[in-house]
């Protein structure tokens, strides 16, 4: 006759306690409200490489117009663009324009070119490349806000 012996001894219990998960998604959590708005802010600064990059070449025409005509001018399809006054950057989180120096008011001494943002760059501020090598970011509201150089 077999008689069926019981284990008097309980085998551990395996896996993790709720409180273990809970502190896991807990530091998960932390962890993520620090990097997602750091992340954002990055990829923010370079998206801004795109409207950098035209705001750059309009001032390079800008200038080969001035060295030939001896005044710089809004008109963006007489430096060379397709369009007369806004011209979609390359990935396209930009608009780009011409307008006279906020200082100045006259397009014969001082320009500007302006990159406005589009798309997911809304709220990071109105780029700026003046003839006299001002880089500014101005407030979107007022565009003659500086708020910082880039």
């Amino acid at each position: 006759m077999n008689i069926l012996r019981s284990n008097s001894r309980s085998e551990p219990a395996k896996g993790f306690t709720l409180i273990e998960v809970m502190i896991v998604v807990a530091i998960i959590a932390i962890l993520a409200s620090i990097a997602y708005p750091a992340y954002q802010n990055q990829m923010q600064r370079g998206r801004q490489a795109d409207g950098i990059a035209l705001i750059t070449q309009v001032m390079q025409a800008q200038e080969r117009r001035f060295i030939n005509e001896l005044s710089y001018t809004v008109d963006l399809t007489e430096v060379g663009f397709n369009a007369e006054n806004q011209i979609p950057s390359e990935d396209g989180f930009y608009q780009v324009s011409a307008r006279a120096c906020p200082s100045e008011n006259d397009t014969a001494r001082c320009i500007e070119a302006i990159a406005v943002p589009q798309g997911p760059q809304v709220g990071s501020g109105i780029l700026g490349l003046s003839s006299f090598g001002e880089q500014n970011i101005y407030k979107e509201a007022d565009n003659d806000s500086v708020i910082q150089t880039w």
